[in-house]
């Protein structure tokens, strides 16, 4: 009697099912069958923990009894994904049970089902004998639900109160919660949600992942300081000292990110970036507080310990983001796995906006101007017109507020409008017109702003409306709205007027110097007009049991800031080729294309000159 090679295999596979599980830990479990794949990983193939240390203090806090609750506050580039990834891998093969998988949004969850689960599920043998693909008819998976024996594997988003309310899970794992939803739908806290299913299980797990966002609102920082607050502690190698590498004792000369080295706080000698795989493999986890509860413990791990970043690399970031306030803020969240201190609900008093006014005006424009745009705001009674230029590097001169008078359900308004944003202008270089117009659907006489710009017919002429949550994108999806019978409709563009708030407020406050991203007023602007644009402040709330952040308004009147976010975003769209409209109005020829050397197979067919 034979038996096939098939059967052999089917067999071998249902005998593996019924061994029972060997006891290691999660680092164990991956060192011994973890396989990275090549559509995920810059190193492809067999996973080793030595690559980077201290991922194992991370994974094995999961193994350790009465520790329910475990909170990771990262940088980025520190294998966060490859971790979570280990973690659930384990699960499935060593201790199968119901497992849910938090993300931002159902896209993104529904984006590492495909990117990241299924090619390590595809290339890891003791998982792919467990977890059928989905394509198969009877496997009863999807992109969202994975089922193995004696357990299975759900993936949400912070925004699903579905998922979010389901069936009881003992281990739940919450990725990039910086960036959760506030609120599942009606139905609160996502974390809060999630954590819930938990409670039925005495050997449940709760992980918390994610790069840090704002302090005072920032859930991952929150849940840090609640636990033991470990950090990964790596020796000298002249006095043999362990300490934390600290972006402060960073150090380097004359700007050059290539001295970049480490001075030792106990010897005060420079370590080169030489030593650094030696010390962090020698390296280890402690406790740097108490934790407020026995079952909690917490992280923190930054770009300094990476094997996939240099020293070197993190001080040119930190160069690049020296200037630039939206720079910085992603340094400090991403580079140094650090809060971001916001400053947004200081007063900005009058004297900075008398340092930055100038005389210039729509009959005096600048040469550095190379792009106008303007931001409408609607009044029962009025228009208001703000018209801004713009040069290299988005260097924005505020040329004026224009106030037109009559109720926008008048012909006669618009026509006003009309005159105003079609006119040509001029600097030294030659004629400007508005390129962009962005016009307010939201306040009053909605239906005339819906008449006006569907009547227009123009991409030069947009009609917007806020998108009022926090992290919104400075443009979102477009909302078309039908006008009637005749079809005559318009796409509406949402705006993240929080996030462009945000980035008003932080340019006045830490770009100090005419250049890139320096906000330029006209003198004629009265003191009127810089109360409207401070007219709001950024406000911690508490809301469903999460501290959110609202813009509030501290006077009645706004509409300068209105006006300015639609002018500035309306130039965010445009999005200049500066260079090239710079050596186009100062007679530059561009540099032209390098041409690659024809290779035989090209030139084949061709008779060359001699």
């Amino acid at each position: 009697m034979t038996i096939s090679l098939s059967l052999l295999e089917s067999l071998k596979s249902n005998l593996l099912l019924l061994k029972p599980p060997q006891k290691m830990t999660i680092t164990e479990w991956s060192d011994r069958y973890r396989y990275l794949s090549v559509e995920s990983s810059a190193e492809p193939g067999k996973y080793y923990s030595d690559r980077a240390p201290f991922q194992r203090g991370i994974m094995n806090s999961c193994n350790l009894k009465g520790i329910d609750d475990i909170t990771i506050m990262t940088s980025a580039q520190v294998g966060k994904t490859t971790f979570l990834e280990n973690i659930i891998a384990y699960y499935i093969d060593q201790d199968p049970c119901p497992i849910l998988l938090v993300q931002p949004t159902v896209e993104i969850a529904e984006d590492f089902s495909k990117r990241r689960l299924a090619p390590m599920i595809r290339d890891t043998p003791r998982l792919s004998l467990k977890v059928m693909d989905s394509k198969s008819k009877i496997s009863g998976n999807t992109l969202s639900h994975k089922n193995f024996p004696g357990g299975s594997l759900a993936l949400t988003g912070s925004n699903s109160p579905a998922g979010l309310a389901s069936k009881p899970i003992r281990v739940v794992l919450f990725d990039e919660v910086s960036r959760f939803s506030e609120s599942a739908g009606t139905e609160g806290d996502p974390v809060s949600l999630g954590e819930k299913r938990t409670k039925t299980f005495p050997n449940r797990k709760k992980i918390k992942v994610s790069t840090p966002g704002i302090k005072g609102i920032c859930r991952i920082n929150s849940d840090f300081i609640k636990g033991d607050q470990r950090k990964y502690f790596v020796p000298c190698p002249f006095c043999q000292e362990y300490q934390v590498l600290q972006f402060s004792n960073l150090k380097y000369t004359n700007k050059d990110p290539s001295t970049a080295q480490f001075e030792c706080e106990y010897c005060e000698k420079l370590i080169d970036h030489k030593y650094k795989m030696k010390m962090i493999q020698e390296g280890e986890w402690r406790k740097t507080k108490e934790s407020d509860s026995k079952n909690r413990v917490s992280f923190h791990i930054w770009e300094a310990y990476s094997p996939w970043v240099t020293w070197e690399e993190i001080i040119q970031t930190h160069l690049d983001s020296l200037e630039d306030p939206e720079l910085r803020k992603t340094f400090i969240n991403t580079s140094l796995g650090e809060v971001w201190e916001d400053s947004q609900g200081e007063e900005i008093a009058i004297e900075e906006f008398d340092k930055r006014r100038q005389e210039i005006s729509l009959e005096n424009i600048p040469g550095e101007v190379m792009v106008l745009t303007a931001g409408v705001d609607t009044q029962p009674d009025r228009l208001e017109v703000q018209i801004h230029g713009y040069g290299k590097g988005e260097e924005c001169y505020v040329l004026d507020q224009v106030v037109l008078f009559g109720s926008p359900e008048l012909e006669s308004t618009w026509d006003q409008l009309d005159e105003v944003i079609n006119k040509t202008y001029e600097n030294v270089h030659g004629n400007l017109r508005i390129m962009q117009t962005f016009i307010d659907t939201g306040g009053a006489n909605t239906e005339a702003v819906y008449s006006y710009v569907a009547r227009k017919k123009s991409l030069k002429i947009r009609g917007i409306k806020g998108a009022n949550t926090a992290n919104a994108p400075l443009i979102g999806k477009g909302q078309a709205r039908r006008k009637g019978k005749k079809r005559n409709d318009i796409k509406l563009l949402l705006l993240g007027v929080d996030t462009a708030k945000e980035s008003l407020f932080e340019r006045i406050k830490h770009v100090k110097e005419s250049g890139p991203k320096y906000i330029h007023f006209a003198s004629h602007l009265e003191n009127e007009f810089f109360d409207q644009l401070t007219a709001e402040r950024l406000v911690h709330v508490k809301q469903k049991g999460v501290y959110v952040r609202k813009w509030k308004k501290i006077r009645d009147r706004n509409e300068a800031l209105d006006c300015f976010i639609y002018a500035f975003v309306a130039m965010k769209l445009l999005n200049p080729a500066w260079t090239k409209i710079y050596n186009r109005r100062h007679k530059i020829k561009d540099k032209p294309p390098v041409k690659k050397p024809r290779t035989k197979r090209q030139t084949s067919g061709f008779k060359m000159n001699a």
